[in-house]
């Protein structure tokens, strides 16, 4: 769902496209024409055209035999590409630091002659990165020998045929493959008359590949294929998937193949996806498969023409033109005009203020007025809250202390209460003062001395409020009681 919900109007899905793909294999010249039409793909054409005897494939017979078929299907303006066996490349994983990713393609070009017998001078090369993490990176690297390609291209140039793309046939087959066996990795190996040709597709990569001939010609060595094709197995269960075996072939061959392995294996013939006749051995998957990735912009793509100025692809500069004049019109939209219209209401509403503003002073003051009043009114009830009346104490230490008792000095420091005086006995108003419900924590302040004189007790007591702790622990409970709510 994200992928279409993002999916951009540069993309390669709604393209449109006409490709020729030449295959050169070992039973033959194969070619197929081809056509994509938004996101629809469809194999035009194809066909076989079979190799000299006894003579190695020459340069102009292959442009003859191109250009024949390109003026018969009238594909003059299609896109060439060239697909030439595994044989005639180095394909191998080699590893880098991972520190060099940011210069990849400068440190490849440096260190070919080392990883392959070629230099970059006489080869065609192209890459991909496998793995990476962070000390090391993996990369599958094709190599071929420039002027062996060379020779092919500059014969098809003089038939007006340019090749704007050169493929390995098994690097080009996990396109096809992919789109036939979808979300698992594969392996294949495909069968023809002379030889064989296999590989290991792990996440939409070519990780692996083999090659061989059939010795004699036209008799498979099913066990030493068999042999060849360990690795490849090797290479998926160290991923943890076994995924899919492909054979490409007779049925013959997958049922050899099925005798020999005593699994289930898949048949590319059975399976592919796309509109194609079944068994036709005019028809090449290889082919088909470099049609199927050129047209489809695979971004996995091996093309051996592009090693040495190797970009990321960016989208077409038509198509960013579009996208920013439409992005253009619609912030014009959603803000220019939306700007006009609030502006208008933002005045319509000043003029509204302005009316009200002498009423609006009004209520000003009376709130100014209200919050005086309600500040005075606090403060009157905290005062009263928080302080027990002087005049109920001197009551009551009138009315408990005893009849020959006088006081010299009273002190109320909230919530203290100190009184010094003279009685004739001082350890008699310590209870009195205990029992009263206004003190607590009844005590002399300092000792008690007798007044020979007078012949009375010279004391010293002091206390505490009980209704100002009693209040004052009130408060506390209630603070904690709203903290908790």
């Amino acid at each position: 769902m994200w992928k279409y919900l993002t999916l951009s109007l540069a993309d390669n899905f709604f393209s449109f496209a006409k490709v020729v793909c030449v295959s050169i294999e070992r039973d033959g010249i194969f070619l197929a024409y081809g056509t994509k039409a938004l996101w629809r793909t469809k194999v035009e054409s194809f066909k076989k055209v079979p190799l000299e005897k006894e003579k190695p494939l020459s340069p102009d017979y292959l442009a003859s035999v191109v250009a024949k078929y390109i003026a018969e299907t009238k594909t003059a303006r299609a896109k060439a590409v060239l697909c030439i066996p595994k044989s005639w490349a180095i394909v191998q994983a080699v590893e880098f630091p991972a520190v060099v990713k940011e210069n990849l393609t400068a440190v490849i070009s440096y260190e070919l002659d080392r990883l392959t017998p070629l230099t970059p001078v006489n080869a065609y090369y192209d890459f991909k990165v496998i793995a990476e993490d962070q000390e090391k990176m993996n990369v599958l690297l094709a190599v071929a020998r420039k002027d062996e390609i060379d020779s092919y291209l500059e014969a098809l140039r003089g038939r007006n045929v340019n090749i704007g793309k050169v493929g390995v046939s098994t690097l080009v087959m996990k396109s096809l493959l992919k789109s036939t066996y979808k979300d698992t990795d594969v392996i294949y190996v495909s069968l023809g008359e002379t030889g064989y040709e296999g590989g290991a597709i792990v996440n939409n990569l070519t990780v692996r590949s083999i090659s061989g001939e059939f010795k004699p010609a036209g008799t498979p060595d099913i066990d030493n294929i068999i042999k060849e094709t360990y690795p490849l197995v090797e290479t998926l269960t160290n991923g943890g998937n076994r995924g899919v075996m492909v054979i490409n072939g007779t049925e013959d061959h997958h049922r050899a193949f099925e005798q020999k392995l005593s699994m289930s294996l898949s048949n590319l013939d059975r399976d592919v996806k796309l509109d194609l006749p079944k068994g036709n051995k005019e028809l090449s998957y290889v082919a088909v498969s470099g049609l199927v990735e050129t047209i489809t912009a695979d971004e996995n793509e091996i093309n051996l023409l592009s090693g040495q100025d190797k970009q990321k692809r960016r989208a077409p500069l038509f198509v960013s033109v579009a996208l920013f004049a439409l992005i253009l019109s619609i912030g014009i939209f959603y803000f220019i005009a939306p700007v006009v219209i609030g502006q208008r209401t933002v005045d319509e509403i000043d003029r509204e203020i302005t009316a009200l503003k002498p009423e609006m002073k009004k209520v000003e003051a009376l709130k100014r007025e209200a919050d005086t009043l309600s500040a005075e009114v606090t403060t009157i009830n905290n005062f009263k809250k928080q302080n027990v009346s002087s005049l109920n104490i001197v009551k009551e230490m009138t009315s408990i202390l005893p009849a020959k008792t006088w006081l010299t000095h009273l002190r109320i420091a909230d919530p203290a209460v100190e009184i010094d005086g003279y009685a004739s006995s001082a350890a008699e108003i310590i209870p009195r003062l205990e029992n009263s419900k206004y003190f607590q924590k009844v005590e002399f302040a300092s000792p008690t001395f007798r007044d020979s004189r007078r012949n009375t007790d010279r004391f010293v007591i002091k206390m505490e409020l009980e209704g100002e702790n009693r209040a004052k622990k009130t408060d506390e409970i209630r603070k904690k009681n709203e903290k908790k709510n």
